[in-house]
């Protein structure tokens, strides 16, 4: 027979295990931006153009560019970035800053994460992981019902 105090100790160990298994090993957000500046090559002018963009949209401008699938980007485990790399990944993330930026797998996804988080901060993550963000913000504007956001 085990002490109390042995008891608590075990079940208090043997629940600690099980959150651990239990929680998916997740890529911090530096990883998939620089996976992104690799992939992309973006450089210091990309900073000028988040800078640039000023996310007013309408359903018309948003309409004449094509509505592409959501791109498949491949994660390394972690990151090796330049120093360069380094500031530029970490200047997109502090300009950017928004939830929506974990989800962004191109350039114009994270020019849109902010005018799509400012309009509509509750999609689901289901949704924003399936489909590219150009056709979220139009199917938003469109009026269109948002399955998969929290309210529907």
């Amino acid at each position: 027979m085990l002490t109390p105090e042995a008891d608590l100790r075990r079940r208090l160990t043997k629940e600690r295990r099980q959150r651990q298994a239990e929680q998916p090993f997740q890529r911090s957000l530096f990883v998939k931006v620089q996976a992104l500046v690799e992939r992309y090559g973006l450089g210091e002018d990309f900073l000028g153009r988040i800078d640039k963009f000023t996310g007013n949209f309408s359903l018309a401008k948003l309409q004449a560019n094509v509505v592409r699938a959501k791109e498949i980007l491949p994660l390394p485990l972690f990151a090796l970035a330049t120093p360069e790399q380094y500031r530029l990944v970490m200047a997109i993330i502090e300009k950017v800053n928004n939830p929506y930026l974990h989800f962004a797998h191109s350039p114009e996804e994270i020019l849109l994460s902010t005018p799509l988080f400012r309009g509509h901060p509750d999609l689901a993550p289901e949704k924003l992981a399936a489909h590219h963000f150009q056709a979220l913000l139009l199917s938003e504007l469109a009026g269109e019902p948002a399955r998969g956001s929290k309210e529907a």
